[in-house]
């Protein structure tokens, strides 16, 4: 992606591959990743990958892309952010509240991702 002058850009995939000894205690529901990213000013983008069968390795096989163009102020805003990773297992079961169960969560910074 080039940016036009006096911009920057930054180009980031996010590939969800496996997970491995995931036990869920309750059979009847999907396990899915949830992902925030972290895009300056305390302001953040959710994403999700498809639900699968917690039966097995988890596997979903996905990624997810994003592209940003800006100045270089703001491309360092992103920089310091972060990227938060959630493992979630959401019911089969129609409920009041759809909410999700949170199995596991990882944080890395943007900083170590491009460095």
């Amino acid at each position: 992606m080039d940016a036009p002058k006096g911009l920057s850009s930054i180009h980031c995939e996010l590939k969800i591959m496996n997970a491995k000894n995931i036990q869920a205690t309750n059979s009847n529901g999907n396990i899915f990743v949830r992902c925030y990213l972290s895009v300056g000013n305390d302001k953040r983008v959710r994403l999700e990958s498809q639900r699968v069968s917690p039966n097995g390795d988890f596997s979903c096989d996905e990624s997810f892309s994003l592209d940003c163009t800006g100045t270089n102020q703001t491309m360092d805003m992103i920089i310091h952010g972060t990227i938060a990773l959630e493992l979630r297992w959401r019911s089969n079961a129609v409920a009041l509240f759809g909410g999700s169960r949170l199995l596991g969560r990882s944080e890395v910074t943007w900083r170590s991702v491009f460095e």
